[in-house]
């Protein structure tokens, strides 16, 4: 769900090159920008600090919340936070922007944490709870 644009790795460039530049800068050139990064160290999620509030919350009270039980929003812009590879699309938040570090071990997490975060859930809770639980995930105004 979250970082579906960040795991296409060599095409993470197109999904790049697709998202507009004046997209990104009305996303990215808020006066106060925010942005978080999952327990895991994965990725960072970068936008306005009321919009990062908004998206961390969902994620803290959805199927994936157990990635994100530590995770807070700071004052920072991810290439502060050494994320400095983006910025991508983030397909679950529109108002966000991905953004990835060099870190080998969190660039393999891209691909498996979500869905291991997401079969926990499902083994916990069950699959229906965890379908509707992603059903209401991402930002759909």
């Amino acid at each position: 769900a979250l970082l579906q644009v960040a795991s296409m790795g060599p095409r993470a460039d197109e999904g790049r090159a697709a998202w507009s530049q004046e997209t990104a800068a009305e996303r990215l050139n808020d006066p106060v920008v925010a942005s978080y990064v999952p327990d895991n160290g994965m990725c960072c999620v970068q936008g306005s600090f009321e919009y990062m509030s908004f998206a961390l919350n969902r994620m803290m009270h959805s199927p994936l919340a157990e990635g994100y039980a530590h995770t807070e929003i700071v004052n920072r812009t991810c290439a502060e936070r050494n994320y400095i590879v983006g910025p991508l699309p983030e397909s679950c938040f529109k108002n966000a922007a991905l953004f990835l570090d060099n870190n080998p071990q969190h660039r393999s997490l891209l691909t498996t944490a979500e869905a291991a975060l997401e079969r926990h859930y499902a083994t916990t809770h069950g699959e229906k709870a965890l379908v509707e639980g992603l059903a209401e995930l991402c930002d759909t105004r």
